[in-house]
């Protein structure tokens, strides 16, 4: 996807995400006198879905691993010399 592409696409399900705060605020509302506890968990939904909605939002797209190679040791290993041989302490 180009950038552009991927932008719209996160654009519209923060929007998504966004119209369904208002819904579960809405529900809420008009649920209060038939069940209290859907009620309170509309809210607590409504009151989750920026925080999601923001972190989704910001979310970029999937960065590529490197491929290991099988049988080549990591740079740092290559380091690691021979130094100095050790001193006899008395």
């Amino acid at each position: 996807m180009s950038p552009d592409e991927e932008f719209a696409h996160r654009r519209r399900r923060y929007l998504l995400m966004m119209l369904g705060r208002v819904v579960c605020f809405f529900g809420a509302v008009a649920l209060v006198k038939v069940s209290v506890l859907l009620s309170v968990l509309l809210l607590i939904g409504g009151a989750v879905l920026p925080w999601c909605a923001v972190l989704l939002a910001n979310d970029g797209p999937a960065k590529k691993r490197p491929t290991a190679q099988i049988g080549v040791m990591p740079h740092s290993q290559h380091e690691l010399g021979g130094g100095p041989p050790p001193q006899d302490v008395l």
